[in-house]
């Protein structure tokens, strides 16, 4: 869900005569009909939203639902986008890639007619890629800006754009508040494109995916990795082709989940197509039982993010993000030599990874949320180099390789960090165990809270600003020792306690939910068990967790919208 400007407050019979205006320069018939059938019917409200507010740059681009008007995401938003990207960075060339979801090759086709319009080279992609293959390709072709058509990890009924410089990193401030800047004051409503002014639109043809996996995978593979069983779901995505790429090249036996192997755009299994989703995963856990799988992994259906499943006795346990962080920082670390190494996560990362960092001597640096921060970490020091980097978010990326998350490389570095352990008669769990030993347990959860209907991004924003207008002074009797508001950067709150446990809130950049990152820490002592320790960090943390969720109702967040 991306952030929101001001409404424009205009009347109900000028937000109508808006509308009309819109029509008739819609060249969708999808949308002209939707937009027909609001204008004849009751349909006020939305209305007064689709065209009351314009779409903006959240965490990860452009996001939001279909439909018409300056507020959802369609033919006219790409293209006014992609002429203010256009205005803004002058690129000669622009790589344009895209997903499986409605309408991503239209609105593809749609931002290379602009990039043209305006003297540029589109290369388009000839099928849908992941996001981590195509952030590869930006800087394969020497691109200056690239486009991806993708709304990830969201629902059905969503769309949206990645925009990424020429680094194949994502778009960072100031240049995303200046392209706005720019959308807005272009023609509105934005005129359709016209035949190109002298640029060109060309469909790649090259070997692309196999330039990515010659990056991604190791030169020579740890041989124990063939005698892993990995169950897999791309979550009806367009990852699983590469995926399963990528397992035959370092010889992990791979058993997909075939009802969700192919991507299809309605998601038909899952109510949310997110690994983060306790239940998005059902299928793949079914099938690791099936087969007798060693781990489950499921991509998001743009394949940046990685959900990962063990065994643990006769249980499966999902890790979560930062779990995964920490156990691939901590290999990457010790796989890793020399100066100028540097590890990075977002400000709502646990802090096991900066602890562990240390140990190793090796610089952390904690960025803001969005892993176009991540991915930059590095680049403002001179002989630096980001060797992991990763957000609680099941976003990832290893040895830099890919300056953006990437959900397949890092499922091959957690093969090799599981054939390790095999070797040593261990698991990734109990490697989990050990960095708890030393650096502590780090109990972490997110709570999400959930803002259905219109006016969603307005009433979250409501949500935070009477939290700071009276903020709690305690969390279940620990004292709150540090106030930190991020507000000059970020929409966000943290909360650091007297016990060292920290809470931290912020509005979702992509989707309409506030969400609360909650970290407990315990010491291991010599005479304790680390099951122990963890079971009890784990009971203290779900006691924050209700306290959170009343906070966040007490300051008018709906009630029934957790999970």
């Amino acid at each position: 869900m991306s952030r929101q400007n001001s409404p424009r407050r205009r009347t109900p019979d000028e937000t109508a005569s808006y509308a009309r205006k819109w029509l008739e320069a819609d060249p969708d018939p999808v949308t002209r009909l939707e937009l027909v059938a609001m204008l004849g019917s009751d349909r006020e409200d939305e209305l007064l939203d689709c065209f009351n507010s314009r779409i903006v740059f959240g965490t990860s681009g452009l996001r939001g639902k279909r439909g018409p008007g300056p507020n959802r995401m369609n033919r006219l938003v790409i293209a006014q986008a992609v002429a203010a990207i256009m205005r803004h960075l002058t690129p000669a060339t622009v790589v344009i890639g895209y997903d499986a979801r409605h309408g991503a090759r239209q609105f593809a086709d749609e931002a290379a007619a602009m990039v043209a319009e305006h003297g540029g080279l589109a290369l388009v992609m000839p099928e849908p890629l992941p996001t981590p293959v195509m952030a590869y390709a930006f800087r394969h072709y020497s691109s200056d800006a690239g486009l991806i058509i993708t709304a990830s990890h969201n629902p059905a009924a969503d769309s949206g754009c990645k925009v990424y410089l020429g680094d194949g990193a994502q778009l960072v401030p100031p240049h995303d508040r200046q392209i706005e800047q720019l959308m807005a004051d272009l023609a509105d409503p934005p005129v359709h494109p016209h035949p190109s002014q002298g640029g060109q639109v060309s469909r790649v043809r090259s070997r692309v995916i196999d330039s990515y996996l010659d990056v991604v995978s190791p030169t020579e593979p740890h041989p124990g990795i063939a005698e892993i069983r990995v169950a897999y779901t791309p979550l009806h995505g367009v990852a699983g082709p590469v995926f399963t790429q990528a397992m035959k090249r370092i010889g992990a036996q791979l058993f997909t989940v075939e009802s969700q192997f192919e991507a299809d755009a309605d998601f038909p299994t899952v109510s949310l197509p997110n690994p983060e989703e306790p239940r998005a995963l059902d299928a793949v856990i079914a099938k690791a039982v099936d087969v007798d799988a060693d781990v489950a992994f499921a991509n998001d259906p743009d394949g940046d993010r990685l959900g990962v499943v063990l065994p643990d006795g006769d249980r499966w346990v999902q890790l979560n993000g930062d779990q995964i962080g920490v156990l691939l920082g901590d290999y990457c670390l010790r796989h890793s030599s020399g100066p100028g190494r540097v590890t990075a996560a977002t400000a709502v990362s646990s802090r096991m990874l900066s602890a562990v960092s240390a140990a190793h001597d090796v610089q952390f640096i904690e960025t803001l949320h969005g892993f176009k921060y991540v991915a930059r970490a590095a680049d403002d020091q001179l002989e630096t180099r980001l060797i992991f980097g990763y957000e609680p978010a099941l976003g990832f990326t290893v040895e830099g390789s890919i300056r953006d998350k990437d959900g397949i490389s890092s499922a091959i570095a957690f093969l090799e960090l599981m054939a390790e352990q095999r070797a040593l008669g261990k698991s990734v769990l109990d490697r989990l165990d050990e960095l708890s030993v030393e650096h502590g347990v780090h109990s972490t959860a997110q709570l999400a809270v959930w803002f259905r209907g219109l006016g969603a991004p307005r009433r979250m924003g409501e949500t935070m600003r009477s939290i700071r207008k009276d903020p709690p002074t305690s969390f279940r009797g620990r004292q709150v020792i540090e106030l930190t508001d991020f507000v000059d950067q970020a929409d966000m709150l943290r909360f650091d306690l007297d016990d060292g446990s920290r809470v931290q809130l912020r509005p979702s950049g992509t989707e309409p939910k506030l969400k609360a990152y909650i970290e407990v820490v315990a010491e291991v002592a010599a005479s304790e068990a680390v099951a122990d320790v963890r079971s009890q960090a784990h009971a203290e943390r779900e006691g924050f967790i209700a306290e959170v969720r009343d906070l966040l109702t007490a300051h008018g967040a709906p009630e029934d919208g957790s999970f």
